[in-house]
């Protein structure tokens, strides 16, 4: 899952790049998104709006990329930390306190 993760934030760095590149060109080139393989091609001179959708959507598409990947290494971190047969396990202290208090609460209710 990490490698998905990181793949992820890898592909969204190479968007990043290649949209940073296209604005400053001024040549925008995208594909479609519903696999129809269709190239959507705008310049900034001639037709500066359709230009600027294009590259909202490039930056859009980028972002989000990154976003899910960094999501998803974030949540692989977060339960790493919460499972006990992971070596990232930080609860180690907090099971032992919890053995400890009930060790003393079974003790009370025999004593009683």
């Amino acid at each position: 899952m990490k490698a998905l993760a990181y793949t992820l934030i890898a592909v969204s760095l190479f968007m990043l790049w290649s949209a940073a590149s296209q604005e400053f060109s001024g040549q925008a080139v995208a594909q479609s998104p519903d696999n129809s393989f269709v190239e959507h091609r705008e310049n900034r001179d001639t037709n500066p709006q359709s230009f600027r959708n294009l590259m909202t959507y490039q930056w859009l598409a980028a972002s989000l990329t990154g976003l899910a990947g960094l999501f998803l290494l974030s949540l692989i971190r977060s339960q790493n930390r919460v499972d006990p047969f992971s070596p990232e396990f930080q609860g180690a202290d907090a099971v032992d306190e919890l053995s400890v208090t009930l060790d003393q609460l079974k003790k009370r209710k025999t004593d009683d």
